[in-house]
């Protein structure tokens, strides 16, 4: 009954995109259709909307929630999705190279069709599930001086995810936004110097399924980091839960601090 948006090259995620640029076209960068009562794109959570001759269909990619504090009402034709992502304790420890990822209360809406029977609207939630995975080193890390982590490469033709870095004593941590990409469709790869996160977006949708509107519009995430030399890309460790990417680099022994005991003479 359902099948892959990426299943075939001639995909929604194709006809997506094409429709976003006609709006585009149309109404300038910022234009967005009037059936959609909501922030600009680029808000939290993400949404795309289709239709099927029987049903309306909206989904949001929304990483790194509570379903349970996630509230969806509808009233007087308008589906309003609303709720708050809690943000990650940080310690006075540990410093912030990059905050690009949203916190905080958020609220979606969509104003639907004059026929929609309110009394069979349903919604579900389908978070990835909790697993660790290996991180690919193609080869030993090199030793070029560079800034902790910066973005390289051409992903044009993909999702940058919104990342997180931080820095304690004994290493970085990157926390990746990948909504919608399963365990067996994302790849990390360390080649030199270079860090890949590479995902695949496996959403299941319904037969006849026609695109409205969509924020997201590529079937996949791709962005590429620079490691600088103190990090030890052999030891990390990579866990993905609820599409949300946790790296944790450590540093080579010789870069971590230590204490040096100072002698009486």
């Amino acid at each position: 009954m359902y099948e892959s948006m990426l299943s075939f090259p001639g995909s929604l995620f194709s006809e997506l995109d094409r429709l976003q640029r006609d709006f585009d076209d149309l109404f300038g960068l910022t234009g967005q259709p009037a059936s959609i009562r909501s922030a600009m794109p680029g808000s939290y959570p993400a949404i795309n909307v289709g239709h099927t001759p029987t049903s309306v269909e909206v989904y949001a990619f929304a990483p790194g929630i509570d379903a349970s504090k996630v509230d969806v009402t509808l009233d007087h034709g308008v589906l309003v999705l609303a709720g708050e992502r809690a943000a990650p304790n940080v310690d006075d420890k540990t410093t912030t190279y990059r905050s690009e990822r949203a916190f905080g209360s958020f609220r979606r809406a969509v104003s639907l069709p004059d026929d929609i029977d309110p009394a069979r609207v349903n919604a579900s939630y389908h978070p990835v599930n909790p697993t660790s995975m290996e991180v690919k080193t193609m080869n030993e890390l090199q030793t070029k001086p560079e800034r902790k982590l910066t973005t390289a490469g051409d992903d044009t033709r993909a999702l940058m995810p919104r990342v997180d870095v931080l820095e304690d004593d004994t290493g970085l941590t990157l926390l990746a936004d990948l909504p919608g990409v399963p365990r067996e469709k994302l790849e990390l790869k360390v080649e030199g110097d270079a860090l890949l996160i590479e995902g695949a977006i496996a959403a299941q949708t319904p037969d006849q399924l026609e695109p409205v509107y969509a924020e997201v519009r590529l079937p996949r995430y791709r962005r590429t980091f620079t490691l600088s030399r103190e990090l030890d890309a052999s030891r990390i460790d990579a866990k993905l839960k609820d599409g949300v990417l946790t790296l944790r680099i450590p540093k080579h022994a010789h870069a971590q601090p230590r204490r040096i005991a100072v002698a009486v003479a």
